[in-house]
């Protein structure tokens, strides 16, 4: 697997999921991150892994678009489903379920969204990675295998690529095209970007889970105990004792975002179905 095929999952988690959504009655729209998604950056900034502005802007907008529709909606991608109840809901998938989890502990009660579910969240993932000195070091302490991380930065590096030309006086872009690790790039492009002192300071106020203890709606936590990049040994399960309205549902396999199943003849995600399945019940509740 190379940094593309990792993008590529990604892409194709997101098709599985429209196309579920569609099926099922809703109307789907992607939101991609700044200049993710062959998107041209028009300023030179990138989304912060914890700022819901953007999603925040994306509501607003859809609200405005198709005023008086129900949004039914997920950080990658949003749904929207065409019945009277004012009903909104929400999915992210990996670091689309960080930004979901941040909206919803950010706004709490006054969330736009009724209920969340979060497939392959990165839970403590990214605080242990942002005090780790080295790969190895991050490996140890719960976190993804060094392979893992060395992709994942290559990753990242293929999406910066696009934008070198309007991110090159503001960001350390030799570092970041040379580092070989999450950490390095970090430093290189977030800490650098958006002029946080440190690492650990970047992720402090990025920490998808530092107002779980706020949400303030139904939200469904799914993973499986063998994901080799958000892994379930990093899992504060402690929210659950905090927070009433958060469920953790375990499987044990489905690696990161799969969740496959033989059906029909060939594999498929029942992530999608899992999904839709809750929202359909939460929706039910509140009719």
């Amino acid at each position: 697997m190379d940094s593309r095929q990792v993008s590529h999952k990604r892409t194709q988690d997101m098709r599985e999921f429209c196309h579920a959504a569609t099926s099922s009655g809703y109307r789907a729209v992607v939101f991609n991150k700044r200049g993710h998604g062959q998107s041209k950056l028009t300023t030179p900034r990138l989304q912060a892994f914890g700022c819901t502005s953007d999603m925040k802007a994306v509501l607003a907008h859809v609200q405005s678009t198709f005023p008086g529709v129900p949004v039914v909606g997920t950080t990658c991608p949003f749904n929207f489903n065409d019945g009277e109840a004012a009903s909104r809901v929400g999915v992210g998938y990996s670091a689309g379920a960080g930004l979901l989890s941040s909206y919803l502990g950010e706004m709490g009660q006054h969330s736009k969204l009724a209920a969340g579910v979060l497939v392959s969240p990165g839970y403590q993932h990214y605080m242990v990675h942002a005090t780790s000195t080295s790969p190895s070091h991050f490996h140890a302490q719960g976190g993804l295998h060094p392979l893992y991380n060395y992709l994942m930065a290559k990753s990242l590096q293929t999406l910066l690529a696009p934008h070198h030309a309007m991110l090159a006086s503001h960001i350390d872009l030799p570092a970041a095209n040379a580092a070989s690790c999450m950490a390095d790039f970090d430093r290189a492009v977030y800490v650098k970007l958006h002029a946080f002192e440190s690492l650990a300071e970047y992720w402090k106020a990025s920490d998808p889970l530092r107002d779980v203890h706020k949400i303030a709606v139904p939200t469904l936590f799914l993973s499986a105990k063998d994901d080799p990049v958000c892994p379930t040994r990093l899992i504060d399960v402690g929210i659950v004792d905090r927070n009433p309205y958060i469920m953790l549902a375990f499987t044990s396999h489905g690696s990161h975002c799969g969740f496959y199943e033989h059906k029909h003849g060939r594999l498929q995600s029942w992530a999608p179905t899992a999904a839709l399945a809750y929202l359909d019940h939460v929706l039910g509740r509140t009719l």
